[in-house]
């Protein structure tokens, strides 16, 4: 199929995993380069995109989303804050802090790291700010720097008349704040180019990896291990935890807010001050999150009535492949859109009470929505429903460490332990 062959072009290109958008995704996006091109033939589309590398770089433009906002995510930036005021600049006195967005998408988050940073009470002398991104696009919209009303939901209004002007139609940020983000196009793939990079103190790196497959995660992840300074933190997605865990990298949990950092010793803030920032060793994050679950819930999905023709029953199971209410809702999660994936998960389970999949994914979204207690719950119902579901108990040992439950911590890994070193004698 020849939209095959351009899927396979944007994964060497860029290491997009189609499957991760769709290829009704990618389909759309070709047919807007073809009415751009005022080409009919996909075939002839095909080749053009073999030969002019201007036109595949278009074509990631179509399929490269920037849906972002200022302070996305408001905690991230409050654990930032934290971090700097209360680690970094008692360890690094005189120093200029470094920092990167990748991907910067249209450069709000950047400008959001910049204005916290301020907010906290560091000068622009002492800031380093680097942004990159795959999209030649978004960058020219993060220099041009003008944003509409919609980039603001959630901001508090005096942030937003402080740090912006407006001018009726768009706001800009001050120009001061725009002096202290530098933008380039660059991918973190090209290691080359992240060859030549200095390491940074801090990265930002949130539901990149999600669009990838396993071993341009891997790829990803070395990349990004040796953009970030031994002692530094990388803020990632809630659902990419997982994949750095399997990597050299530590994961913490705070709140909504998701650190990685390269040594065993991980930051987390105190639960009763939520102030305090202390040092503490933690297990293994599990090692299997929302995108390489999908398989399995592919394989469970229902199949279609065998009472249909043939044709239409081709086209229901294809849909069912693609459209089953678990990858939808898998689907809204990567994209941060936690609460929608919340309400098809608790619709599907009215007819899937024993689908230990759907609590799964539950319990991972109210992780995310800082739900503890509920989280806890719908993975001891997974437990419940499949005593040797490895991932569970692992999630489970790590938050009952954290509560301070040594031996209930203790207990989920040993059995954790032993499935696993069952599953591997298997394998042998």
């Amino acid at each position: 199929m020849v939209l095959s062959i351009i899927e396979n072009l944007l994964y060497n290109a860029m290491g997009l995993n189609a499957a991760s958008i769709g290829s009704s995704a990618i389909q759309y996006a070709v047919e807007q380069r073809m009415s751009d091109c005022n080409i009919i033939d996909i075939n002839t589309y095909t080749k053009v995109l073999h030969t002019d590398k201007n036109e595949l770089q278009e074509l990631i433009e179509e399929v490269v989303v920037a849906e972002t906002w200022f302070f996305r995510d408001k905690l991230p930036f409050k654990m930032l804050t934290q971090f700097v005021q209360q680690e970094w600049l008692q360890n690094n006195l005189g120093k200029q802090i470094r920092i990167l967005s990748l991907p910067c998408a249209t450069g709000e988050e950047p400008y959001s790291i910049a204005i916290t940073l301020i907010e906290a009470g560091l000068m622009p002398s002492q800031l380093k700010i680097d942004a990159f991104d795959i999209s030649e696009r978004n960058i020219n919209r993060c220099k041009s720097a003008h944003y509409r009303e919609n980039s603001f939901r959630g901001v508090d209004k005096h942030i937003r008349d402080r740090f912006f002007d407006y001018d009726e139609q768009f706001y800009y940020p001050d120009i001061l704040i725009q002096a202290m983000v530098n933008f380039e196009t660059a991918s973190v793939l090209d290691e080359k180019f992240v060859n030549t990079q200095i390491p940074y103190d801090i990265v930002f790196c949130r539901n990149l990896l999600i669009y990838f497959d396993r071993d341009t995660q891997a790829q990803a992840v070395k990349m990004l291990s040796k953009l970030l300074n031994d002692e530094g933190l990388l803020f990632v997605g809630h659902a990419e935890t997982s994949i750095f865990s399997k990597n050299w990298f530590v994961s913490q949990r705070y709140k909504k807010s998701f650190i990685i950092r390269k040594t065993d010793d991980a930051l987390i803030t105190s639960k009763k001050t939520e102030k305090k920032i202390i040092r503490k060793k933690l297990p293994k994050a599990p090692k299997k999150i929302f995108r390489e679950r999908r398989k399995t819930v592919r394989a469970n999905a229902p199949k279609p009535r065998t009472e249909k023709p043939a044709l239409t029953a081709s086209l229901k199971k294809d849909a069912v492949a693609i459209d089953s209410p678990l990858i939808k809702a898998m689907q809204f999660a990567d994209s941060g859109k936690l609460i929608e994936a919340e309400t098809i998960c608790m619709s599907y389970i009215e007819k899937n009470k024993t689908d230990k999949e759907v609590y799964f994914l539950l319990a991972i979204i109210q992780l995310a929505l800082g739900n503890e207690l509920k989280s806890l719950h719908y993975f001891k119902n997974v437990i419940y429903l499949d005593p040797e579901h490895y991932d569970a108990l692992m999630y489970l040992a790590t938050m009952l460490g954290e509560e301070g439950d040594e031996i209930g911590a203790k207990r989920f890994r040993e059995r954790a332990g032993r499935i696993k070193i069952r599953t591997e004698q298997k394998r042998r």
